[in-house]
């Protein structure tokens, strides 16, 4: 049974991701690392995210080489082309002024505002997509407003 490789944007994805996530662990081996018995390190932080990032790679690479996406066929191609073109035109401004707006008006309600507009431009039900903002930027809170102890606002 021979492997055939396809092109297909998981491989790619998956390929560029890890070539980033490599320069990153090249980056982060210069940084010291503490045992947890002294605190945790500046390394700590970067390392567990390396770990995360490079485990999903890897599953995308995978799921990209062995599995076959299924195409399904559109009946109004072009009215989806010219949807998802403004769609990503939306998403690109609403990343501006969510970078913009950051600075004025904090972390958690600047990405709440991003992460409820950027799901309801996705066709994301009204009800989820609030959900989902309001578990995210809690999550956001928690870990680093009382863990890290930023400043979030």
């Amino acid at each position: 049974m021979a492997l055939r490789i396809r092109y297909n944007s998981d491989v790619v994805t998956g390929a560029i991701v890890l070539c980033v996530v490599g320069i990153g662990w090249y980056r982060v081996r210069t940084i010291p690392f503490q045992g947890l018995q002294a605190g945790l390190g500046p390394a700590f932080f970067p390392t567990i995210l390396l770990t995360i990032v490079t485990f999903l790679a890897i599953i995308l690479l995978l799921k990209g080489l062995f599995f076959v996406k299924k195409v399904v066929k559109s009946e109004s191609r072009t009215e989806e082309v010219e949807q998802s073109l403004l769609v990503r035109i939306l998403l690109t401004s609403l990343f501006l002024a969510y970078a913009f707006l950051f600075k004025y008006l904090g972390v958690l309600i600047s990405s709440g505002i991003f992460l409820l507009v950027a799901f309801l431009l996705l066709r994301i039900k009204p009800t989820i997509a609030l959900i989902i903002t309001i578990i995210t930027v809690g999550l956001v809170y928690l870990v680093f407003g009382l863990l890290f102890r930023l400043n979030l606002f």
